[in-house]
């Protein structure tokens, strides 16, 4: 095959632009059967998503979107951003957390990281 990215659907558009008439369930048997499916779209490059459920207990919601605050270090959150790049496999991929001050937006401590484990958030809070 000559494009590995090609799925089922997009071979079978492009039989019918050839003239072949075929049926897309047909295309998408033969594609398993001879291991032609496409791999760009597998669960290796789904985004990281660490939902597991209800675990524990739940935090209770001590900011209630109240994002203002006339006092330094009295509300400091983070976030964990991922970023992608090249094929956008596990291997390509870093992560980014930053510890910011509500008082007036200054960000405290970041971190950046190849893995998200609670050391890689913590770190910058202990810092």
């Amino acid at each position: 095959m000559a494009n590995p990215d090609y799925g089922y659907r997009i071979v079978t558009l492009a039989l019918k632009n050839k003239g072949i008439n075929v049926n897309h369930k047909a295309v998408l048997r033969i594609m398993r059967e001879n291991n032609l499916l496409c791999q760009a779209f597998n669960r290796r490059t789904k985004k990281y998503n660490s939902y597991k459920g209800t675990v524990g207990t739940v935090a209770h919601n001590c900011l209630n979107r109240r994002f203002k605050t006339d006092h330094p270090f009295q509300k400091i959150v983070t976030d964990v951003t991922e970023a992608r790049w090249g094929n956008q496999t596990i291997n390509e991929r870093a992560y980014f957390t930053a510890y910011i001050d509500f008082y007036n937006g200054e960000i405290l401590e970041w971190a950046i990281g190849r893995r998200t484990t609670v050391a890689f958030v913590t770190r910058p809070l202990n810092d």
